[in-house]
């Protein structure tokens, strides 16, 4: 499937909490979710955090919403987190080198109390 998106606030932390499942690919619930989280950062919520045990795909349309999502929180003084990232997802992180400037954790468990 496409992806679907799940989120929940998570008040302790003040950030979005973000369950990605499917393929996060060029398709419009993808762009949905970006103007949600994006819209969500921007009224104050600075910090997201995208749980990405459950994607099967991600392509470059992919990456870019998670690149504009790491711009976005780092201009409104927040921190973008992924987890659980799975080799659908790392592999084409770390190919562009995304990978390697975002915040990210293995499970919800090791997520920081204070991001």
């Amino acid at each position: 499937p496409i992806v679907q998106v799940e989120s929940n606030f998570d008040e302790a932390r003040q950030a979005w909490i973000y369950l990605a499942k499917g393929k996060l690919i060029g398709s419009q619930l993808c762009y949905e979710f970006l103007e949600e989280a994006r819209d969500r950062v921007v009224e104050g919520i600075p910090n997201v955090v995208i749980d990405l045990s459950c994607i099967t795909m991600l392509n470059s349309t992919g990456i870019g919403i998670i690149a504009s999502l790491f711009n976005v929180t780092k201009e409104n003084g927040g921190k973008l987190w992924l987890v659980g990232a799975t080799d659908a997802s790392r592999r084409p992180l770390s190919a562009t080198h995304v990978w390697d400037v975002l915040e990210k954790c293995d499970t919800m468990a090791d997520l920081p109390e204070s991001l």
